[in-house]
């Protein structure tokens, strides 16, 4: 976020590092393990060449099991802590539910949404936000009288977050706001967050819908890491593999971990056959291919071969191209006909030809 001088992720990049970071929510839910300090600094990216991003959750310094959480104690980063850390209330793992709501709003939206110095601060741009907890877990806070006017009879007591003045009258702490921008309330992402295209209103739409689920200031009704998952939001989200066009499959071939060394001539013909690929996609004699979780390494190997095979034994191109059609997956490539499956042997005899008189003109 540094480095790109905190613009604000698309959407479509937030799909996979919510989901990975949800994931691992869900694993420490089980093991009823407490982060207890999720914030960006503590999400390392793997490979931020890579695309989708792949994430992973760092840093348990703070984390301890759910049974060893004892109300008052110092955990979170002070922009990223829960309602009921900051008012001294008993806490699960809960409290990582809204430290990543925190997290992926800042990403989303370029600015952090409780940018604060001082816990009445962030109490204050909560309560402004979000809300405030219900009157009757206030109650059970060690640190809510010292935030909260209590006003009412015994039975219907309501809780207030005493205004900027009074808290600076009694204890010499002045509110200072460190907004970006003004929000009124979660709704107004929509407007902020910025979105290429019309159409992908709805996408964020859902997405604020899930921030405010997971920024419930009620722990009790905050929403848990399966329900995150089997949100809306991630029900318009294809599999990144899936979604990858037989192009992007072609064009970007996976590097071979052979040690043999192609020629460079070669790798010049090679291109000229990718070449000839390209220009086959628009011919009668395609092949209809159902991409499947392999597909990068199942589809490339049926349609390009990686240059040392060419240059290591190029009389047998044709039929190590045979052999790994042969073998692949039932679900990988569909034919329709048996008029389609011999214009698949005449495309890879072109191939093949190709190949040859590649190695021919190259030896000339």
């Amino acid at each position: 976020m540094l480095q790109r001088k905190h613009n604000a992720l698309p959407i479509a990049e937030i799909h996979p590092v919510l989901r990975q970071l949800t994931t691992a929510l869900l694993h420490l839910e089980a093991l009823e393990i407490i982060h207890a300090d999720i914030k960006p600094e503590n999400i390392m990216v793997v490979n931020r060449l890579q695309h989708p991003l792949q994430v992973k959750l760092i840093d348990f310094g703070l984390a301890r099991h759910v049974s060893e959480a004892v109300p008052g104690t110092a955990v979170q980063s002070l922009w990223y802590r829960a309602p009921e850390v900051l008012l001294g209330m008993d806490f699960s793992e809960q409290i990582d539910m809204w430290s990543l709501g925190a997290v992926i709003a800042e990403i989303a939206a370029g600015f952090g949404l409780f940018p604060a110095d001082h816990e009445y601060d962030a109490l204050k741009l909560i309560v402004d936000l979000v809300g405030q907890p219900p009157d009757v877990l206030l109650n059970c806070g060690q640190k809510s009288s010292f935030y909260f006017n209590i006003e009412g009879s015994y039975n219907q007591q309501i809780w207030t977050l005493k205004t900027p003045w009074k808290f600076a009258l009694q204890t010499g702490h002045h509110f200072r706001g460190n907004q970006c921008f003004h929000l009124r309330s979660l709704d107004d992402l929509v407007e902020v967050i910025p979105y290429r295209h019309m159409a992908k209103r709805e996408e964020l739409l859902n997405f604020v819908d899930l921030l405010k689920k997971m920024l419930v200031p009620d722990k009790c009704g905050r929403i848990i890491p399966l329900a995150v998952l089997e949100h809306p939001f991630f029900a318009v989200e294809q599999d990144p593999e899936v979604s990858q066009s037989i192009e992007t499959v072609i064009a970007q071939p996976l590097s071979c971990q052979q040690s043999l060394t192609p020629q460079p001539s070669l790798t010049k013909s090679f291109q000229s056959i990718e070449n000839v690929i390209f220009d086959s996609r628009d011919s009668e004699t395609s092949v209809t291919l159902q991409l499947s979780k392999n597909v990068q390494s199942v589809a490339f190997k049926a349609v390009t071969l990686p240059e040392q095979i060419v240059s290591a034994q190029p009389e047998t191109v044709y039929f190590k191209l045979e052999d790994e059609a042969a073998h692949m997956e039932p679900g990988v490539i569909k034919v329709t006909s048996g008029e389609r499956k011999s214009r698949v042997r005449r495309f890879l005899k072109s191939i093949r030809n190709a190949l040859f008189s590649c190695v021919r003109c190259d030896s000339n």
